[in-house]
C-alpha cells in the first residue's frame, strides 16, 4: 500500500492510500458536503427557507416547520388584506418630469423632420441633437 496526494479547490493537499496505481485518479479527492440549516429564531434543525419582501429589500430566514407555520399565521391577516404584487419586480416608472422631457424632444424632433415614435425609447443620437440645438439657443 502506497499513498497518493491531490490538492483540492482550495490548494491543500490531502493523502489517500491507494492499494494499485490504477485505482486512484492523480490529484483527485472526493468530497461529500453536507449543508444543515439551523433555525434563526431557536437554533435547532431547519426546514426551510423563506423569503419575504418588504419595502423593497427581501429577507431570507430558515425556519423549522413549526416556526415557519407560526410566522406564514401571523402574516396571515396581513395578507388578507392586501393585493398581490404584479410580476416579479413591479417595473419603475418614469417622473413625471421625465415623460415632459421626453415629449419636448419628440415635438422637437419632428419640427426637425427626425422620425420618431410617439412611444418607447428615444434614440441616444436624437437626444444629442436636442440638447446642442438646445444649448446652441
Amino acid at each position: 500500500m502506497h499513498q497518493r496526494s491531490g490538492r483540492d479547490a482550495q490548494g491543500q493537499t490531502h493523502s489517500h492510500p491507494c492499494y494499485a496505481r490504477d485505482q486512484c485518479e492523480l490529484g483527485g479527492v472526493a468530497q461529500k458536503v453536507t449543508v444543515a440549516l439551523e433555525d434563526d429564531l431557536d437554533g435547532g434543525p431547519a426546514d426551510e427557507t423563506l423569503r419575504f419582501p418588504i419595502g423593497g429589500t427581501e429577507y431570507e430566514i430558515d425556519l423549522s416547520t413549526k416556526n415557519a407555520t407560526a410566522f406564514r399565521r401571523q402574516l396571515a391577516p396581513l395578507s388578507a388584506h392586501a393585493r398581490k404584487a404584479r410580476g416579479e419586480h413591479p417595473r419603475p416608472t418614469r417622473p413625471a418630469a421625465g415623460r415632459r422631457r421626453a415629449g419636448g424632444i419628440r415635438a422637437w424632433a419632428k419640427d426637425q423632420g427626425i422620425a420618431i415614435s410617439d412611444r418607447g425609447r428615444i434614440p441616444a443620437s436624437v437626444v444629442s441633437q436636442y440638447e446642442a440645438a438646445a444649448t446652441n439657443s
